[in-house]
């Protein structure tokens, strides 16, 4: 009888104990999903993917669905995944590939046991952090075990994944983020916000949304490093890098990253980059270092020791083999794009132009010079005209306006002498000669009588003053000045000026614009390129 009363005893504790351990874990799954909706109000996000893990988040699911779907603001999707997983779940597309229809916020929870299980074991949640799908934007919401679960999850540098781990209470929880620079080197955690659930004011029967700093007290900051324990991350503060903004959401208050996480993951942990540059001075200046390696100076060369003391990362250049820049041949990229392009090196130090052929195989930095082309010509002097000093002065147009003068004098000349009766008659070469004579200021031997004759020679005397005059003043100033510049203006101007070669440097981004360009120019240019 005794036996009897205790076992019914023993089952009616057990029986309270476990409808107990039932309502609190209720309770947490209810606070979690409040503050999934919290979070992705705080965001502003339109669309949240809400992804099954296991067979015991179910119930969650349906709790989190209730407030999404009352929520006009919130368009929901459920996508299946892991062992249990709804049909049309991550499976069809593949390992680890997501249906399209999970669009937004990927909003997981690993909590309880099966879940855990789940993620350890099965190689496609490993999968979902991974590629594009690091790039996405993630809701995880672990429970204390998240260090231990995440460590064989490598997290890139630009992942955009906010990890959860809520209090035992589920009151509170505190928001993480992670980033792995590659997968030889350490992780690196920090702890970027919080959640405080609202709390039921006593008499006006209200919620009271406050948010205490005692979650923040422990160590004063964090070197980012990895904790060895749950509770040696829970002491860590914010780090001061991390702008949040603090606002007060539909269940509580929620202190959150306000800013591009990419831009203040500055320490890229011992990180050895290899990198191929190229002589460009005084951009880019090289000196020989050990073993056919280049020390990087110069203008950007100076920069890029600076982003390396702040980023913590180390370096080995060598010069492109090619000495090329980097163009499209043959469907091949050369110089220094194609030696990243192919994982030959893994940065390129140099001012490279950005183009959008080149932008489909690397990723650029922050632009940080803005050019423009110029045509570049030698300016003419006194020296390139050797042979033409003393004739260079008269144009094209003014030697024929002088040839006809004088042919005209000539003429006149001949016929003077041979219909006036007062003048002997003069020959036509003896003509020319007296004509040509005063131009260049000699005397003459013909005695000219009439007036017609006079007026003729004055006229020549004349001429060879202006012309003297025009050529000694124009000769002066081009020795003292120098030539004049070249009339050219534009490309159009240097492509149909046939005395010029035109080039420019094999492998750099103007072939590429000249050889991809619509415009007629352009492509006259191109084929006639040397």
């Amino acid at each position: 009888m005794n036996t009897i009363k205790l076992f019914w005893v023993t089952t009616i504790i057990f029986n309270g104990l476990y409808e107990k351990s039932q309502a609190n874990i209720q309770m947490i799954e209810k606070q979690e999903a409040k503050f999934a909706y919290d979070f992705l109000k705080f965001y502003k996000n339109k669309h949240a993917c809400l992804i099954r893990s296991g067979l015991d988040s179910s119930a969650w699911l349906l709790q989190l669905a209730k407030l999404f779907v009352g929520s006009t603001e919130v368009f929901t999707s459920v996508a299946g995944g892991g062992h249990g997983g709804a049909s049309g779940g991550g499976r069809e597309g593949g390992r680890g590939q997501l249906p399209e229809t999970c669009q937004g916020t990927r909003v997981m929870r690993i909590r309880a046991e099966a879940e855990r299980k789940v993620f350890e074991k099965d190689e496609q949640f490993l999968q979902y952090f991974i590629g594009k799908e690091s790039k996405k934007k993630w809701l995880l919401i672990f429970s204390d075990e998240f260090l231990r679960l995440l460590q064989p999850v490598h997290l890139p540098l630009d992942n955009q994944i906010t990890i959860v781990n809520f209090t035992i209470d589920g009151e509170g929880a505190s928001l993480w983020e992670s980033y792995q620079v590659s997968s030889y080197n350490a992780k690196r955690l920090l702890k970027v916000g919080h959640w405080r659930r609202a709390r039921r004011c006593p008499d006006a029967h209200l919620d009271c949304l406050s948010f205490s700093n005692e979650v923040d007290e422990g160590l004063p900051s964090s070197d980012g490093s990895t904790p060895t324990s749950p509770r040696a991350a829970a002491l860590l503060s914010i780090p001061k890098e991390v702008k949040t903004a603090l606002l007060t959401m539909d269940s509580g208050v929620l202190l959150a990253p306000a800013d591009d996480p990419v831009q203040r993951r500055k320490d890229l942990t011992g990180l050895h980059l290899t990198c191929t540059t190229i002589d460009y001075l005084p951009v880019i200046a090289l000196e020989e270092g050990p073993v056919g390696s280049v020390r990087v100076g110069g203008l950007l060369g100076k920069f890029f020791l600076t982003l390396k003391e702040i980023t913590n990362f180390t370096y080995t250049c060598r010069r492109v083999k090619d000495g090329e820049w980097g163009a499209a041949v043959d469907g091949h990229w050369t110089g220094m794009i194609g030696e990243v392009s192919d994982g030959t090196a893994e940065i390129a130090v140099a001012p490279l132009t950005v183009t959008q052929k080149r932008s489909a195989v690397v990723s650029y930095l922050i632009p940080l010079i803005v050019t423009n082309y110029r045509i570049i010509l030698k300016r003419p002097t006194n020296e390139d005209y050797m042979w033409t000093v003393y004739t260079k002065q008269f144009t094209p147009g003014v030697w024929g306006l002088l040839m006809a003068a004088v042919l005209s004098l000539v003429l006149c000349l001949v016929c003077i002498s041979r219909h006036s009766q007062s003048e002997a008659s003069v020959p036509p070469t003896d003509s020319v000669l007296a004509v040509i004579g005063i131009l260049f200021g000699q005397d003459t031997v013909l005695r000219v009588q009439t007036v017609a004759g006079r007026t003729l020679v004055l006229t020549a005397l004349l001429l060879q003053v202006v012309t003297l005059s025009y050529y000694t003043s124009n000769m002066v100033s081009a020795l003292t000045v120098g030539p004049p510049l070249p009339p050219y203006k534009d490309l159009r101007d240097i492509h149909e000026e046939k005395s010029i070669t035109f080039g420019m440097l094999k492998g750099t981004a103007e072939t590429d614009i000249l050889k991809d360009s619509d415009l007629p120019l352009h492509k006259a240019v191109w084929r006639g390129l040397k």
